[in-house]
């Protein structure tokens, strides 16, 4: 039986694959990349709070970055790299499609081992892991220069 963090993982895997298929037929409709940002953000925004209130945990997290400066700082940092993120992807789409896009920013889990060594000063690999991040990097190597 699965766990269930890969049931999640893979759950996140298909639904961002919905919505990269979906975002490219969108933005062919001339929703800009900005708009689609400005749409997904406000969605986003408004869900989270329902269900962070739902959970009771909304509070919580305030009183915690709140009295910690350095967490409250990372939280600034991770939510802009999200938001930028997320617009590269859309400005990308856009210039191109969904599986293009899909197929290159899928090498995000060697940057994922890069700052994780850097920041939390852990190796979170093993040999399979390597592996498979070297066939990402092929798979996009022949991408770019053949797709």
């Amino acid at each position: 039986m699965p766990q269930l963090w890969f049931i999640y993982a893979l759950g996140a895997a298909i639904l961002w694959g919905y919505s990269y298929a979906l975002s490219d037929k969108v933005m062919r409709a001339d929703i800009s990349p900005l708009f689609l940002m400005v749409v997904t953000g406000a969605l986003y925004f408004a869900i989270s709070i329902i269900i962070a209130l739902a959970a009771g945990q909304l509070k919580g997290g305030f009183v915690t970055i709140l009295s910690d400066k350095k967490l409250f700082f990372e939280l600034m940092i991770l939510a802009i790299c999200y938001v930028a993120g997320s617009f590269l992807i859309y400005v990308a789409i856009n210039l191109k499609n969904a599986t293009a896009v899909n197929l290159i920013e899928i090498s995000f889990p060697i940057f994922t081992l890069i700052f994780a060594y850097f920041i939390l000063k852990e190796i979170q690999v093993n040999m399979a892991m390597v592996i498979g991040g070297l066939m990402i990097f092929g798979g996009i190597g022949v991408i770019y220069l053949k797709g």
